[in-house]
């Protein structure tokens, strides 16, 4: 479904930056960007499909942001003739999981027990990656698949990234897919993590590290005619390598989250295509 990224580092002038971000690729539907707010007085940033309730990738008021990325093994990885697009998709409640987080967490740590708590709940949804990060800079990475669960924190490394690939859980499946899917994850993630592996080496201002991962969401890898290793792609046709489908999929968003800044930055077309908006967690900061 997407390739993420998430780092911790400082700018040029010694500020904390801690941003998170995210391709969303998926076949023909709505999708929304907006502000939740909650019952309990909690405010989010987030983005949403809508064959998939909740919100698949956000940040809330108290300095807590969460990405949702696909991990399975289980296809389909035939192209097939499907005619009619889904209305739901696969009993997906891992957005659903994720909104509820957003609104009880505020921190890493109680969002690796929530989701340890959560997921055994919905056995019959796909696989997924969380990646957590929080105002403290504490990074990490929930995985989970087919019953297995597993997290990491990457607070040593300052960064973490994934392309639908998985190292926590189901390793020898991953190991057993098809060749060009296992090749298409490997290959966005590598190139996800060598950006931000670069960029938290160097010595670079926020707009400058910003506009580095706007430009990783953006990639195309022009040495393959199937958009085999692209972050951002175009009715590509890789069945079962970044969703449970065999439709066609298109990057229709890239989202930014910075926790610094309290903003969502995000594109309303395929990254390398349309200009980046940013939105605030109070309507009157939404850019116009």
């Amino acid at each position: 479904m997407c390739t993420c990224g998430a780092i911790r580092t400082k700018d040029r002038d010694g500020k904390q930056v801690i941003l998170l971000g995210k391709t969303l690729d998926f076949y023909e539907s709505g999708y929304w960007h907006g502000i939740i707010s909650h019952p309990d007085g909690i405010s989010m940033l987030g983005c949403g499909l809508v064959p998939q309730i909740g919100i698949n990738s956000g940040m809330n008021d108290k300095g807590l942001a969460v990405l949702l990325s696909y991990l399975d093994y289980r296809g389909p990885f035939e192209e097939q003739d499907i005619r009619k697009i889904p209305d739901k998709w696969h009993n997906d409640d891992r957005a659903l999981i994720n909104a509820q987080m957003l609104a009880k967490c505020s921190n890493v740590e109680e969002a690796i027990a929530f989701l340890y708590e959560q997921v055994p709940r919905y056995p019959h949804m796909p696989g997924g990656n969380h990646m957590l990060a929080d105002r403290k800079g504490t990074l990490a990475v929930f995985e989970h698949c087919a019953g297995e669960m597993n997290h990491r924190y990457y607070n040593e490394e300052g960064f973490v990234a994934r392309g639908n690939n998985g190292f926590l859980v189901i390793k020898k499946e991953q190991e057993q897919l098809p060749g060009l899917v296992r090749q298409d994850r490997n290959l966005r993630y590598s190139q996800m993590a060598s950006v931000l592996r670069d960029v938290h080496g160097r010595s670079m201002s926020y707009d400058e590290i910003l506009q580095s991962m706007m430009k990783a969401l953006a990639f195309h890898n022009e040495q393959s005619d199937r958009q085999v290793g692209s972050i951002c792609i175009h009715d590509q046709i890789l069945p079962g390598a970044r969703a449970s489908t065999s439709l066609p999929l298109t990057t229709v968003t890239a989202l930014i989250f910075s926790l610094n800044e309290h903003q969502m930055h995000y594109t309303v077309t395929p990254p390398c295509q349309g200009a980046w908006h940013t939105m605030g967690l109070k309507p009157w900061e939404v850019d116009q």
